[in-house]
């Protein structure tokens, strides 16, 4: 990992603590939207520290809530008993064409409502991870862009294996996501 990446994991718990963050203040307006951007090279080293800042986290009393968008999309296929039969189709015709049945299938607008129905009242923080992960069934931006009707009393922070440079989001520093501006850096 990165040293300017474990510094920057070293200061989230400060971050996240503060309680004009949790109380969603000081935004100028805008919603509770913050992205954690590190080099995709450093993706394992950043869970690992992940789970060091939200044992931190809770034993200073902050129940932060983790969702990651790749169970959360496997769950999903899982309910509608669909992953067997996507597994078979990658297996047998290839990642494009599971790709090509599969994007239909996952509409942003219900992903944002899961997210939405799995976020726990008790929760004073919610984090996203498994972005990259997800790639390229959903985009990050497209994420961001359908929550913003739903979660918007929380401070959510999106977990994301590129750059950030708050104007657009490059996935894997490479792939334009797209151009999202609402978000702030978490910690820059």
């Amino acid at each position: 990992m990165t040293s300017n990446t474990q510094e920057r994991l070293n200061k989230i718990k400060d971050k996240v603590k503060d309680p004009d963050f949790l109380a969603c203040k000081n935004l100028g307006g805008d919603i509770s939207y913050h992205i954690f951007d590190y080099p995709p090279e450093d993706e394992l080293d950043v869970r690992e520290g992940l789970k060091l800042t939200l044992s931190s986290l809770q034993k200073s009393g902050v129940t932060v809530q983790v969702i990651n968008i790749f169970e959360l999309v496997l769950d999903m296929l899982k309910d509608k008993k669909l992953l067997a039969k996507v597994i078979n189709i990658e297996q047998t015709q290839g990642s494009e064409k599971m790709l090509s049945k599969l994007k239909p299938m996952i509409k942003k607008e219900k992903i944002a409502k899961e997210i939405t129905r799995r976020v726990e009242a008790t929760s004073q923080a919610i984090f996203l991870t498994g972005i990259g992960s997800v790639y390229p069934l959903i985009r990050s931006h497209e994420i961001l862009n359908n929550l913003h009707a739903y979660v918007d009393d929380k401070p959510l922070v999106v977990f994301f294996p590129g750059k950030y440079d708050m104007q657009s989001l490059k996935l894997f520093n490479c792939l334009a996501d797209n151009n999202y501006y609402r978000a702030f850096k978490l910690v820059p």
